[in-house]
């Protein structure tokens, strides 16, 4: 089945530490010889411009995307062919999986209760 644990990403990140001069940097500094040569840390800055997200199971669902555009730094939606405005502050709301509440049929009350429930979308790829 698909997973939809709660998963929280960073909007930035350096990946200097998880390079080959990222690591020669730190043993060399662990015997406190300092590394000059090689890219400055900040080379190997990134910052999050895009997420696909899956909605659905592992048999069937649907794919949309959200970009940020490079220009304008604004954030839109991209859902076949709607494309709307997207406020970044509700990432982790719309990307993360986890649970969320739901009014779910009681058979046995013969009502809508409220309960938590594993999201169906979350992040597929960053």
């Amino acid at each position: 089945s698909k997973v939809n644990t709660y998963c929280e990403f960073p909007h930035k990140l350096n990946l200097e530490p998880y390079t080959a001069q990222g690591l020669m940097r730190r043993e060399k500094a662990q015997s406190g010889v300092t590394l000059e040569e090689g890219k400055p840390s900040s080379f190997y800055d990134y910052e999050l411009t895009g997420i696909l997200v899956h909605t659905g199971t592992t048999e069937s669902g649907h794919y949309y995307s959200y970009a940020r555009d490079s220009e304008t730094k604004l954030w839109y939606q991209f859902n076949d062919t709607n494309v709307s405005l997207f406020d970044p502050n509700h990432i982790p709301d719309a990307c993360y999986g986890g649970f969320e509440m739901q009014n779910v049929w009681d058979p046995i009350r013969k009502k809508s209760s409220p309960m938590s429930v594993p999201k169906s979308y979350n992040a597929y790829l960053l």
